[in-house]
């Protein structure tokens, strides 16, 4: 979403530019803010929420479907509002959504180009509330200031979403975020946005195990640092294993159970534990926080990848050249791979090779955390050997210690995630998933061949694009 909340302001304008970099804590409120719409997305996508002993049923955020839905949309709702009419226009990036105040102008993404995650009420309302002050002629702090989250909530409000606008504010008050898990999750996203945008197959396999690692290791030290905390009678603040709902599809929509098992590759990375509703639409992720949030980071970059993966080498053709023999009733007879086939069998080939590197990274980052205390353990040994004083203490504080107690805390919170998910799945009793059936005659190995090769070079994006600013 934008960061320009400027008007005609070209007075306005000149000021801002005069004033220099902005002030550290501007950066700090749109953080905040974006974390806090985020967090009601969530809420509005599962429907209902239980706050402080208050279950709120949010209202449905409105989807649009191209950019005309949008423009009626604003107009509507300026009109509503009593400002001025926005001008409303496809935007050629799909990471952001951006309202210029010079031209009293919002531009959105389309869904061609990968800007579906902007057509949405919420994201819309937040580039509405961008006008409202600039056409209010003063803001107080920065562009995602105490002014603008004031109209951001009086648009929700007057628009015909109250209980959204009351949301809005308790997931504003509900940060849980602690600020070492925020400078993590800042060096992630940029290795995502690297990612992204290199052109180089090298590069992207280097991108994607360099995220999978640092998650690896960013749980680990969380895991280790509670460990200590619980040790010395602190357990504030500590996390504890929880249940989100993800979203993953629509009811009937092609290839939810390719998705879904793209979840189940990413989260059994991470230390995710999950159910699958009935249908096929969401998973129940059941872990840590912090876990969840890394999960759905990476599976957001990695469908869209293989989503547009797909695409590309459909469009080639390449597949209509395979065939398959399949049985009629009374002998072999080869035909052409039908389009579903080749399309599955590429999923299932990218999902294939993502699980195996998401696995290797995790490896590798386990045992990089390790390693170092193994070797300080055995200088230690060879030390106390050749040394004619009383050798280190079994009993005490040491380096082999270490090692010890890093395998020990993470087989305890791999255990409390298990025990959470066994308790969940004891009240409800879910039935077992099959998983997709496929025999040999909905099989295409060049499909299953191309997949895997893009499932090598995939880099991990943001699906539903950064939020712009």
């Amino acid at each position: 979403m934008s960061t320009g909340s400027m008007t005609g302001p070209d007075t306005l304008l000149r000021s801002l530019q005069q004033a220099g970099p902005e002030p550290p804590e501007w950066a700090e409120e749109t953080t905040a803010l974006y974390a806090a719409e985020d967090r009601l997305i969530r809420w509005v996508e599962d429907g209902s929420v239980r706050l402080e002993g208050t279950t709120w049923l949010p209202e449905r955020d409105p989807l649009f479907r191209d950019v005309k839905e949008v423009a009626r949309f604003c107009d509507a709702a300026c009109d509503r509002l009593g400002v001025p009419r926005v001008g409303v226009r496809a935007r050629q990036g799909p990471k952001q959504a951006e309202y210029r105040a010079t031209l009293m102008e919002i531009a959105v993404p389309t869904a061609e180009i990968g800007g579906a995650w902007a057509l949405r009420g919420i994201v819309v309302v937040h580039e509405l509330a961008h006008h409202l002050v600039a056409v209010g002629g003063r803001r107080e702090g920065g562009p995602h200031g105490a002014s603008f989250r004031l109209r951001l909530t009086h648009a929700l409000d007057l628009l015909g979403f109250p209980v959204q606008a009351r949301l809005f504010g308790l997931a504003l008050a509900t940060d849980r975020a602690a600020p070492e898990q925020a400078v993590w999750r800042d060096r992630i996203a940029a290795i995502l946005r690297q990612a992204e945008t290199t052109t180089h197959r090298a590069e992207a396999e280097t991108f994607i195990s360099r995220a999978q690692e640092l998650a690896t290791r960013h749980a680990i030290d969380i895991a280790l640092l509670q460990a200590r905390d619980r040790a010395d009678g602190v357990a504030a603040g500590a996390e504890l294993p929880e249940e989100q709902s993800v979203v993953i599809g629509r009811p009937g929509q092609r290839w939810l159970r390719h998705y879904c098992t793209l979840f189940m590759a990413v989260a059994r990375a991470n230390d995710v534990e999950f159910l699958l509703a009935g249908n096929s639409t969401r998973m129940y992720a059941h872990g840590m926080p912090s876990d969840i949030a890394m999960t759905i980071a990476l599976y957001e970059s990695l469908r869209a990848q293989m989503v547009a993966s797909a695409t590309r080498w459909m469009a080639t053709g390449d597949w209509k050249r395979e065939t398959t023999d399949r049985w009629d009733g009374h002998r072999l007879d080869e035909q052409p791979v039908h389009w579903s086939t080749a399309k599955t069998s590429f999923y299932e080939g990218f999902i294939s090779s993502i699980a195996e590197r998401l696995q290797d990274s995790r490896r590798r980052a386990e045992e990089s955390a390790t390693a170092p205390t193994a070797t300080a353990a055995g200088r230690a040994t060879d030390a106390g050997t050749r040394s004619t004083g009383p050798g280190p203490d079994p009993t005490g504080p040491g380096p082999g210690k270490d090692l010890h107690s890093t395998a020990v805390v993470l087989a305890a919170k791999r255990e409390q995630v298990r025990a959470f998910h066994q308790q969940v799945c004891d009240r409800l009793r879910p039935g077992r998933w099959r998983g997709g059936d496929r025999g040999p005659t909905t099989w295409s190995e060049g499909g299953a061949r191309a997949g895997r090769e893009a499932g090598r070079r995939a880099a991990v994006g943001r699906a539903h694009g950064e939020l712009s600013r």
